[in-house]
């Protein structure tokens, strides 16, 4: 069984889901959505796999190999190659200085502005 987790507090030897392709990205947004109206909340993220690559980070220009989700690692085996939607300007911490956004989170919104960002 994959050790994935979603909402729960990360444990030794387990890894954050990754997202395989299009189809479960839309799942796991439709999925993240539902939480808003629980708490009356107008955002929320969930952390998912993806860090950034050491080669990756600040003040590299952005190239082929630096370019959206190649300017990550990602450790779910079962989604070697990720595919999701970014969040509009995402990722931009390449950009930052300093250099620490390197966790990937999807986040939604109740104005239906939604999609994966990068963030320390």
């Amino acid at each position: 069984m994959n050790k994935s987790v979603v909402l729960a507090e990360m444990a030794p030897g387990w890894t954050l889901m990754g997202i395989a392709d299009i189809w479960e990205y839309e799942y796991f947004e439709k999925f993240a959505t539902g939480y808003l109206p629980y708490n009356n909340y107008t955002k929320l993220g969930f952390w998912m796999d993806g860090i950034r690559k050491s080669s990756c980070k600040f003040p590299v220009t952005p190239s082929v190999a630096c370019n959206g989700t190649n300017e990550f690692t990602y450790s779910d085996k079962t989604a070697p190659n990720p595919q999701f939607e970014w969040l509009p300007g995402q990722p931009d911490g390449i950009q930052n200085e300093p250099p620490d956004s390197n966790c990937l989170y999807l986040r939604v919104s109740s104005d239906g502005e939604n999609g994966v960002d990068d963030m320390p």
